[in-house]
């Protein structure tokens, strides 16, 4: 078996050309999505962001799952631990527009670029979870912090909600597996990392994000890259996404 790696370039390359492939979906039409593949429950993320290109191809800007790394999640996941419930906690209420960053890394790391473009001091506050009162009020209780600001945190997750929903689109990779979602969430987060030209454009909000990178993630940039027989296995799965 030839066990030697693509050239990052040429592999950062290949995703791009197979996912858009795809049917994408906005962000702003994920009941449609979840319609047309009700039969998915498990599966991993993939994200594209307006305005955004790598090669002529609109760029991934984001690579995710659920519950990854929880060991009581189960193989086959149920409505409540399925990738679009996942999906659901980035996209925010579906009425209000409000969301909670506390429990969405993605929305956290969104808000966080916008106050650090705007240089708004919040950002020391939207960076805490404040997702409960009793948090809420040892936050508040260190005089030397901004302090919490409903009014404000409400708007600005209102205004995480509408980039998210105007601005992202999406495919799914349908992956029961756990540990294989784990797998490849890093891998493809790696895999494209790697290659020196997946820049972002000038204008990419994510630039003020509070740390350096390509894309709206935390974690995977260093792991193991995705090898050929895992990108194989992927198209193959991809096959059941509509």
């Amino acid at each position: 078996m030839n066990t030697e790696r693509q050239d990052p370039k040429e592999f950062c390359l290949k995703i791009h050309e197979f996912f858009n492939k795809l049917p994408k979906y906005k962000m702003g039409k994920i009941k449609e999505a979840k319609q047309k593949n009700s039969h998915i429950n498990g599966g991993v993320y993939v994200m594209f962001e307006e305005g955004e290109t790598y090669h002529g191809y609109p760029r991934i800007t984001r690579v995710g799952t659920h519950q990854a790394d929880m060991k009581t999640a189960p193989d086959v996941p149920g409505k409540r631990q399925s990738v679009w419930n996942r999906m659901m906690q980035h996209f925010g209420r579906v009425k209000s527009e409000l969301g909670n960053k506390d429990v969405s890394i993605f929305r956290k790391k969104i808000g966080i670029a916008m106050l650090n473009k705007d240089k708004d001091p919040y950002v020391e506050a939207w960076r805490f979870d404040l997702s409960t009162p009793e948090k809420r009020a040892k936050y508040d209780s260190d005089k030397t912090k901004v302090p919490f600001n409903k009014q404000w945190q409400d708007e600005i997750e209102t205004r995480v909600s509408e980039y998210i929903r105007d601005k992202i689109s999406f495919i799914i990779i349908p992956i029961n597996n756990r540990k294989k979602r784990h797998d490849y969430e890093y891998g493809l987060i790696s895999a494209i990392c790697q290659a020196s030209d997946f820049l972002p454009s000038d204008n990419w909000l994510g630039k003020f994000q509070d740390e350096k990178m390509s894309m709206w993630v935390s974690n995977g940039i260093t792991d193991e890259p995705l090898t050929d027989e895992e990108f194989e296995e992927i198209k193959q799965c991809c096959k059941d996404f509509k």
